[in-house]
């Protein structure tokens, strides 16, 4: 699969110690089944601001208008950044005073003018829902996401950099006694977001196109995967331009491809 490697363990499940975790914890990759998550759209491109302010909808390089998030809840966060072109980063705030689970700030500030694709870091007050799925989205600087596979197997996605051994720790509590298999990735949940906003222009496709395009993060595999009924030179021009990093896939598309969480 794309972007991932083993690294030494035998199979066991996860326990709550850091060393217990990257000792015992099954460390594989594979294709699993999943539940639906929030992916950049593909068919609406961002709005594009150009360097001298006019605004444009149409695909291609430009710059991205921060929308105005503050106060909006937590779980709308993902969809409205990555519609704007921008990928989220959750950073939580236990002691803020505003109400739980809401939008305190966001850096850069709404209204400012970034590169399309940039990382927007957004305060939430509260802490993070405590469920597996909320902690691997408050903590995607070291996750790619997760996912089930067929057999019930939770498969969780580490992402590029240090600090895995305290992210698996930090997940141990909510996994229990589950079948655990974790995928050391060569990316990050964001780099990956990032891809997904340039290919959301559709560029890769003649002009006024209409094929319908289906792509998620599939944390399995350590990529994008993006499914289409794409011809030979499309499929050849597309792993040619992104690399392992997006799982080109030909196909027919019945609404979004399932996709993982986080």
């Amino acid at each position: 699969m794309a972007g991932t490697r083993e690294m030494a363990g035998t199979t066991a499940r996860l326990r709550v110690a850091a060393v217990a975790l990257l000792a015992t914890a099954t460390v594989v990759s594979g294709c699993a089944s999943a539940q639906p998550a929030p992916s950049v759209p593909v068919g609406a491109a961002p709005e594009l601001v150009s360097s001298a302010g006019s605004t444009s909808t149409g695909p291609g390089a430009g710059q991205v208008r921060v929308p105005d998030l503050v106060s909006r809840a937590a779980p709308l966060v993902d969809k409205e950044a990555l519609a704007a072109g921008l990928v989220p980063i959750l950073e939580y705030r236990p002691d803020a005073e505003r109400p739980s689970g809401t939008v305190v700030a966001t850096r850069p500030v709404a209204g400012s003018v970034v590169a399309a694709g940039s990382v927007l870091t957004v305060v939430v007050a509260g802490p993070p829902e405590p469920t597996l799925d909320g902690y691997v989205a408050a903590n995607r600087h070291s996750f790619v996401g997760l996912t089930t596979a067929a057999d019930g197997t939770i498969v969780l996605a580490l992402g590029a950099g240090t600090g895995r051994a305290q992210a698996l720790a930090g997940a141990a509590p909510f996994l229990g006694d589950r079948e655990t298999r974790v995928v050391e990735c060569d990316t990050t949940w964001a780099a990956l977001q990032e891809i997904g906003v340039e290919l959301s222009r559709r560029d890769f496709l003649p002009p006024g196109d209409q094929r319908a395009v289906a792509m998620h993060v599939d944390a399995a595999a350590c990529g994008l995967r993006l499914r289409a009924e794409f011809t030979d030179a499309e499929l050849r021009t597309l792993r040619e331009r992104f690399g392992p990093e997006v799982v080109v896939e030909r196909g027919p598309v019945g609404g979004r491809l399932p996709a993982g969480r986080g």
